[in-house]
């Protein structure tokens, strides 16, 4: 009852009641850790509400820790690496290894004891110079719809 009742009032206020959207997370240093806030334009680490995006020549890493992102896209517009030597990487939804063009490239290299959780994996799926090296002793998972 209390629910229908604030979003009557606030459709007669004219203010829309909605769901909040994942929020985009940009990698903006040349090279460093994805746990660092201040390695990200919007100042936060990602978590699994984000869509994530490593470009503009810039190499992200992932060391002993888990991290998290809804989508993650890797050299999706221009050039961007992920070096994960150890941790966990949880992405909800899709993982894409280079993307829109091939003026973009990726390269996604997990070792040592890194591990990959995803829903999907895409690696080049528009972009003819795109890589993903995987000599982890731990695993990756895919799991598919």
């Amino acid at each position: 009852m209390k629910t229908s009742y604030a979003a009557a009032l606030a459709a007669l206020a004219g203010l829309s009641v909605g769901v909040a959207h994942a929020q985009d997370r940009n990698f903006n240093v040349a090279d460093g850790q994805w746990n660092v806030a201040g390695n990200w334009l919007e100042g936060t680490v990602p978590t699994a509400a984000n869509s994530v995006y490593i470009e503009g020549g810039r190499r992200a890493r992932i060391a002993a820790y888990a991290a998290d992102a809804n989508y993650l896209g890797v050299g999706y517009d221009t050039n961007g690496v992920l070096f994960q030597t150890a941790g966990l990487l949880t992405v909800a939804t899709t993982t894409e290894v280079g993307g829109n063009t091939n003026a973009a490239a990726g390269l996604y290299e997990i070792s040592g004891v890194g591990q990959l959780i995803t829903n999907k994996l895409y690696i080049g799926r528009d972009a003819d110079n795109s890589a993903m090296n995987f000599s982890s002793t731990m695993g990756m998972r895919v799991d598919t719809d």
